[in-house]
């Protein structure tokens, strides 16, 4: 609490020895309802407020969800697919495309792949025919 002079409590308080005029007091009487209004406001802030969820809320917002997410992955899935038959598409169209792309490859990261030439490279009926004549000849192999 304040100290309060002798001198005023002796001789009353400032208020009662000051006029004040009615516009003064309109003023202070606006300002103090101005004040109650922001006190009341704020007691009403501070209070729980009244809404309250709908109960069928909580999984309709949940299922909503799920369809959404639902879509999106099948939405993802279509679209690999429809890329993939364009690949195709494309790669039937102009097949030196595809070729090119490959031949590009950095061979670094696959191993060497033996050379055919016209001595190495025989068809499986080629085989078995030089495996019969090996046998007609004798020869063990």
């Amino acid at each position: 609490m304040q100290d309060i002079s002798p001198e005023i409590v002796e001789n009353g308080t400032p208020t009662d020895s000051m006029p004040i005029s009615e516009t003064r007091f309109r003023e202070l009487t606006e300002r103090v309802s101005e004040v109650a209004a922001d006190v009341a406001r704020l007691q009403g802030a501070t209070g729980k407020p009244n809404n309250e969820t709908n109960p069928a809320f909580v999984p309709f917002v949940y299922i909503v969800g799920v369809a959404v997410c639902a879509f999106l992955a099948w939405m993802g899935v279509e679209v690999v697919h429809q890329g993939k038959q364009i690949e195709a598409i494309l790669v039937q169209i102009s097949p030196g495309k595809a070729i090119q792309d490959i031949s590009e490859l950095d061979e670094t990261r696959f191993p060497a792949a033996p050379k055919f030439t016209e001595n190495n490279c025989t068809t499986s009926a080629d085989r078995s025919d030089s495996a019969t004549r090996s046998a007609e000849r004798g020869d063990k192999t």
